[in-house]
């Protein structure tokens, strides 16, 4: 009768916990959760995998750290999906770019400004169609279009492309907010400047040139995982950063 009466006590309690919500840390988790976590300087350790695959029949919204992506998986009913993949290390919209000038100490007489510069942003832009390598068929050529404020170089970057002057090398790096060091960055070498607009932006109100620039070679480098090259666009051969 007395162990009647304990278990009875016992799953009246269990029932309550559980209608209620379940606190580690806490004595009164939230209302909306069926399990509460709290700590001030500890977390929450998920299973730890090698692989995916291994894990049969997975339900959906099974989450588990996988060691080989260095990143917390969910499973959606049909495949796997990373949370946060640590290798792309995507780009906050409050980061910064800059840029520099390599290779060259003047353009029509005038002194480079060296050293790392405000940027704004870059972006891929295709010149000629794309088309399979072959032997009577032309690569496509990819020029990158980078935008900047005013600054000492722009009388620079305006006279190489009217003299029709290259620069040896443009690299625009990536940073994080905060960062005094790049994450990402790509390099421009043997590069053209081939179109400048120029105008007033309507985010800043602030004087903004906008270039198109070809380069022979465009080097890609991720400082996070190490990972580099570069690739001549014209013959496709792929070579160091």
């Amino acid at each position: 009768m007395h162990y009647l009466k304990q278990l009875i006590f016992f799953l009246f309690i269990s029932t309550s916990s559980f209608a209620q919500g379940v606190g580690i840390g806490t004595s009164n988790p939230n209302a909306s959760a069926i399990l509460d976590v709290n700590s001030t300087n500890k977390g929450l350790l998920l299973p730890r995998v090698t692989d995916t695959n291994k894990i049969s029949t997975p339900a959906e919204g099974l989450m588990v750290y996988n060691r080989a992506s260095k990143a917390p998986n969910y499973f959606d009913g049909s495949k796997w999906n990373n949370v946060a993949d640590a290798r792309n290390n995507y780009v906050p919209l409050e980061g910064f770019i800059k840029y520099s000038l390599g290779g060259i100490t003047t353009v029509g007489g005038m002194a480079v400004e060296t050293g790392q510069l405000d940027a704004i942003d870059y972006y891929n832009q295709v010149r000629l169609p794309r088309n399979q390598a072959g032997v009577n068929s032309a690569r496509g050529l990819d020029s990158i279009v980078f935008e900047k404020e005013a600054d000492g170089n722009s009388i620079i970057f305006t006279r190489a492309m009217l003299s029709g002057q290259l620069i040896p090398t443009i690299e625009i790096l990536q940073f994080k907010p905060g960062a005094t060091t790049a994450f990402y960055s790509i390099k421009l070498s043997t590069a053209r400047i081939l179109e400048q607009y120029v105008f007033i932006s309507e985010k800043t109100g602030r004087l903004t040139e906008r270039y198109s620039i070809l380069a022979l070679t465009i080097g890609f480098r991720d400082v996070v995982t190490g990972k580099s090259f570069s690739i001549t666009p014209s013959t496709g051969a792929f070579g160091a950063y």
